[in-house]
């Protein structure tokens, strides 16, 4: 390693690197650089007269830019092709064009970048006003006719109950089918995004939009259910002998003051079993009279969670807990 006080003083060194007329200092410091200039002028001359690596070099703005060209040409050969900025501008503004989307997709010519603003970033880029040539008053009046394009598209739509109602017609069962819906067969008259079109006229949630059920029905306040033994005790009066029967009924006609969930909200309060529940505790003698279910399946309830639809299958059922049913002979 060497020592720093072999090393020229930094305004001496940094002159007789300059004479050198160097574009580029990494190689020349790897290869033919004396042992009286440092290979890192940035930390030697740190704290002694240190601006950049340009300023080492001796290299103006323009050749800075130049440089910067060529650096980028050689990481994307096709970008070489392009026009300096100045030229690509001129001959952009001399097609009076409102728009560069379009005809960067459809009409650009190979001398032209498809995006201006990445590719002359540091060559003069400023806006995509400036790229057009737009004037002020020219860029007001396309952003009037943008936002009067939006307006008159706005106007097409179905006044909401309307447009809920054609949606809800359709059947779409939750938000994925909503999604694909909107994307391969929505109609002009339905907006793409209903919750921001109809923020302020009627929009609930996407629930309520598709018409799910239980949708519209308010949430159940924990504090408005019955103790647990008045509650079962109006459910066993309903004689339910399957899971199913109060699955389905629960779904539909379940008061407030029961949970639709009991095995959760009746933990540690008093709760026993399903068969408890429904009024058919189950025991050795009953063997021969029931039978437990073997299998499950999921089904919405009033709340827009799942509840579980018993069938001949598997116990899984909510709470855990095992259900029987009576053997049809």
């Amino acid at each position: 390693m060497r020592e720093k006080w072999n090393f020229l003083p930094f305004a001496e060194a940094r002159e007789y690197v300059r004479r050198l007329g160097l574009r580029e200092w990494y190689i020349y410091s790897k290869t033919k650089r004396p042992l009286f200039i440092p290979s890192k002028p940035s930390r030697t001359y740190l704290h002694e007269g240190w601006v950049s690596m340009a300023d080492w070099l001796g290299l103006s703005l323009e050749e800075q830019a130049a440089i910067l060209r060529e650096r980028k040409a050689k990481m994307n050969p096709k970008s070489s092709n392009f026009l300096p900025f100045a030229e690509a501008r001129e001959y952009v503004r001399r097609l009076g064009l409102r728009e560069w989307h379009i005809y960067s997709r459809t009409k650009r010519p190979l001398f032209l970048p498809s995006d201006p603003n990445r590719t002359y970033l540091h060559e003069g880029w400023v806006s995509m006003a400036d790229w057009l040539g737009l004037s002020l008053e020219e860029q007001a009046a396309i952003l009037r006719e943008r936002k009067a394009k939006r307006n008159a598209k706005r106007s097409n739509f179905f006044p909401f109950a309307e447009a809920r109602e054609y949606v809800r017609r359709l059947g779409l069962r939750n938000n994925a089918e909503w999604l694909a819906w909107r994307k391969t067969s929505r109609p002009d008259f339905i907006p793409s995004s209903p919750d921001q079109h109809y923020r302020n006229t009627g929009w609930q949630s996407m629930a309520d939009w598709l018409g799910l059920v239980g949708s519209t029905t308010p949430r159940k306040r924990k504090r408005d259910f019955l103790p647990f033994e008045e509650a079962r005790e109006q459910v066993r009066q309903l004689g339910f002998t399957v899971y199913a029967e109060w699955a389905n009924w629960s779904n539909k006609h379940c008061p407030d003051n029961i949970p639709d969930s009991p095995a959760s909200f009746y933990k540690n309060k008093g709760w026993i079993s399903w068969e408890d529940w429904l009024g058919h505790p189950a025991s050795d003698s009953d063997i021969g009279e029931f039978t437990f279910i073997e299998s499950a399946t999921r089904i919405p309830t009033a709340n827009g969670r799942e509840a579980t639809r018993v069938a001949n299958g598997s116990s899984d059922l909510p709470g855990g807990e095992r259900v029987v049913v009576k053997r049809s002979d």
